[in-house]
């Protein structure tokens, strides 16, 4: 694997083979819950890329806003291998895209409250070890 240097929506450098930079870039990290009910999807970098409020279709969100949020979830840990990372992140992200209602998203692997304290959350839809 080569190593290039690649540029993120929010303007950092990061070197990285192709599929990584992928993964960390384009596929969602985590999601933000804010108080108004709108849901952010960040990357691995915590760049904004998606979002959706209460009866609206997603739409893209802004890089480089510093977005309030009052829960935090990630989809994946570094307990994940690469394959069950693009996994988790697909189907977080297809979730999303589905416009399904906001309280039948998926359970999330890992969450935390506005203060960060972590929760561990075993997902039902995760079927791999």
């Amino acid at each position: 694997m080569i190593d290039v240097a690649w540029m993120t929506r929010g303007g950092q450098i990061f070197r990285a083979p192709a599929e990584i930079f992928k993964r960390w870039h384009e596929l969602p990290y985590g999601m933000w819950s804010c108080a108004d009910g709108r849901q952010v999807l960040f990357n691995r970098f915590y760049e904004p890329f998606l979002q959706r409020r209460p009866g609206c279709p997603p739409e893209p969100a802004d890089p480089k806003e510093r977005v309030k949020f009052c829960r935090q979830e990630w989809f994946y840990g570094d307990e994940h291998t690469e394959n069950q990372m693009r996994a988790l992140a697909s189907s977080a992200l297809a979730s999303f895209l589905s416009r399904a209602p906001m309280g039948e998203f998926p359970s999330n692997l890992v969450a935390a409250d506005r203060e960060c304290r972590r929760l561990h959350v075993r997902p039902p839809w995760l079927s791999e070890p």
